[in-house]
């Protein structure tokens, strides 16, 4: 899978004006008590391409954040979600920013448990490989323990990030503030 520069471009400054267009919403519902609340999350990443895992390690730590945003393609049982992470092993790294689709299995009382999928772009310093850009995909599913605290599971899909795909699993454990 290959994206052109305008197309990666055009989807970043996209996702720039989504990030400013939800930061703007939010100042204002936070005058309004009604601000998303951030999430911050830590875990492990661990790539399941053979050629990642040689070239760099077969666990990389993972750190990240994301918020609700005001939008969303189902908004009776889901809500939107704009996230970040960095994911580092060594001199390597790779920044997906995504967005997210959360499904709640429960419309009446709010359930613990949740499920998603998303889209974003992913740039990625691979040791030996330079950097790139490339288009990827995000399947979560994770359960809230408390108010605060979260588990999630992910699992990326994406095309080649220097010579090596970064598809991979991670599980982190998360803060809601």
């Amino acid at each position: 899978m290959r994206c052109s520069r305008s197309f990666i471009k055009v989807t970043v400054l996209t996702l720039a004006v989504a990030a400013v267009s939800a930061a703007t919403t939010i100042r204002a519902n936070a005058q309004a008590g009604l601000i998303p609340t951030p999430r911050f999350k830590a875990g492990i990443f661990l790539p399941t391409n053979t050629s990642l895992q040689n070239a760099v390690g077969n666990t990389w730590l993972k750190l990240g954040a994301d918020i609700n945003v005001p939008f969303s393609l189902v908004p009776v049982v889901g809500s939107g979600r704009v996230g970040i992470d960095y994911v580092v092993d060594g001199s390597s790294n790779i920044i997906p920013i995504t967005i997210m689709q959360i499904f709640q299995p429960s419309v009446a009382v709010h359930s613990p448990i949740y499920g998603g999928a998303g889209v974003g772009l992913w740039t990625g310093h691979i040791k030996g490989s330079g950097t790139s850009t490339k288009f990827g995909f995000r399947l979560v599913a994770g359960v809230e323990t408390s108010s605060k605290i979260f588990f999630e599971a992910q699992y990326d899909i994406v095309d080649k990030l220097g010579g090596a795909r970064a598809d991979g699993f991670s599980v982190l454990i998360g803060t809601k503030f």
